[in-house]
């Protein structure tokens, strides 16, 4: 009955933190590329929260009964001018990484703190990344992965995103949900082209594969969504602290409920990694994946 129920599951995996098993499912549509060198949190606003929404036509999600906080132990003061304070903590020299990635972030995260107590067993949470525009997506699917699932456990969710939550997805998110939620950016480092990159070679290397009908082929936003699934992922601030996550993306459908907790299961069983459905690579996406990763495992003795 537990494998039956397993399939209404998305993604379920051992945290990097202690396995370092990483994993990649579908991701959210890219945008057209921007320039390598761009910083995707400039804007000409100064305040910590962003809003798309026109003040001429009042939101629904305005009388949403939503509040937003800080984190405990993280930065709570900030300069007016944001671009120059990511700027500075970007070029000073820091301690530790994780002090870095979270002073750099700290004046876009949020959190609202969820009317329900925490029923759970494992330390896991939800974690989505997601753009703002997909908003409406995400409503559906989290409607059904509470009414599921998470009404009788009320785990996390942490929203991760390359550039500044708007006030609407967030009061909007936030009001859909008993469960504790947080939002937050992802750092540059860990959403940018790496220095070893020969740029010119890339931008070309995309033009080419655009141009031969590879899906997202051209798109560099779609690149570093990979990057950023594949290695980046389990460093991020929020994260450290988990020994499970659960990644939702936006649009999925659960069908069936699930009426145990697949956390636990999992820990118990002593599982590492579980998903849906493995869908068959394009090879020319591809070309040199499997090489490359012959290559890492030969160099490194993995057996």
């Amino acid at each position: 009955v537990a494998l039956v129920y397993f399939a209404c599951m998305l993604l379920i995996c051992r945290s990097a933190l202690q396995s370092r098993s990483l994993g990649v499912g579908n991701a959210p549509a890219p945008t057209m590329d921007s320039g390598d060198m761009s910083y995707p949190w400039k804007h000409d606003a100064t305040t910590a929260v962003y809003s798309t929404v026109d003040a001429q036509e009042p939101a629904v999600y305005e009388s949403f009964n939503v509040t937003l906080s800080r984190l405990d132990g993280w930065p709570t003061w900030f300069p007016e001018d944001l671009d120059a304070y990511r700027d500075e903590v970007l070029n000073d020299t820091w301690a530790t990484e994780t002090a870095r990635h979270r002073a750099e972030i700290a004046p876009w995260t949020w959190h609202h703190h969820g009317a329900a107590p925490f029923l759970g067993s494992q330390r896991a949470a939800f974690v989505v990344l997601i753009r703002n525009r997909e908003l409406a997506d995400f409503l559906a699917t989290m409607r059904q992965l509470e009414d599921r699932f998470n009404r009788r456990y009320h785990y996390p969710y942490v929203f991760l995103n390359d550039q500044p939550f708007t006030d609407e997805f967030m009061h909007t998110v936030a009001a859909s949900t008993d469960s504790n939620v947080t939002f937050a950016m992802i750092p540059w480092e860990h959403w940018s082209v790496p220095q070893f990159v020969d740029r010119k070679e890339a931008r070309q290397a995309r033009e080419r594969m655009g141009k031969s009908g590879v899906i997202y082929g051209h798109s560099l936003s779609y690149r570093h969504m990979c990057r950023y699934n594949s290695g980046f992922f389990f460093r991020h601030p929020l994260l450290l602290d988990l020994d499970w996550y659960w990644r939702v993306e936006p649009g999925v459908d659960f069908y069936c409920d699930i009426d145990y907790d697949p956390f636990e299961f999992m820990a118990q069983g002593g599982k590492k990694y579980s998903f849906v459905v493995a869908l068959r690579e394009l090879a020319k996406t591809i070309p040199t994946l499997w090489d490359h990763t012959l290559q890492y495992m030969i160099e490194r003795n993995v057996t």
